[in-house]
């Protein structure tokens, strides 16, 4: 993990991160650049309703500035990003993560009339804790806790019936399953 984020360096980003929002195509930029920069990264993004994906990045990249800065809704947000990363879910492979830094740093330069040398160091330190922690969860499983947490989070009533679920025995579930199935 990076050390703790100084304030100069989020001010710096945080503002251009306001210029880029308020630049026409920033977030086209970006996804344009990235997908151009491998071809396996191309192909993750090739069914991807980008009107969807450019405002999830809005929010990604609003709590990736956030994550350094003891707020717990962006923490438990970007521990459900780092599930859905993983190999289990999305598969972005860990080195991917350096295309994406390095796309952003273009479609910033792009979008950013501001933008120089020091607000781009100042991005890539903000960033790097939330990238790093991310990253770290790729090869891990999902456990039933981590399940849990994501259909709680997906929805609160997914939560209750996979522990009912998972409350009973082997044989009733096998049994309800074949009788699902025998219906279809």
């Amino acid at each position: 993990m990076t050390a703790t984020i100084t304030k100069a360096a989020y001010d710096l980003a945080n503002d251009s991160f306001g210029r880029c929002c308020n630049s026409d195509g920033f977030f086209d930029s970006f996804y344009s650049i990235l997908r151009a920069s491998n071809p396996d990264i191309a192909r993750m993004f090739a069914r991807t309703d980008f009107t969807k994906q450019n405002e999830l990045l809005r929010v990604g990249l609003d709590l990736m500035l956030m994550y350094d800065h003891d707020n717990d809704a962006a923490n438990q947000i970007m521990a459900k990003i780092r599930m859905s990363h993983s190999r289990h879910r999305l598969d972005v492979k860990p080195e991917f993560y350096h295309n994406w830094i390095d796309s952003l740093m273009v479609a910033c330069e792009k979008h950013d009339a501001n933008f120089t040398s020091d607000i781009e160091n100042a991005w890539r330190e903000v960033l790097a804790k939330g990238i790093d922690y991310i990253k770290s969860g790729y090869n891990e499983g999902a456990g039933k806790s981590e399940c849990l947490s994501y259909l709680h989070w997906l929805d609160p009533d997914l939560e209750a019936v996979a522990r009912q679920w998972c409350g009973l025995s082997k044989s009733i579930r096998d049994e309800l399953v074949a009788k699902v199935r025998a219906a279809n």
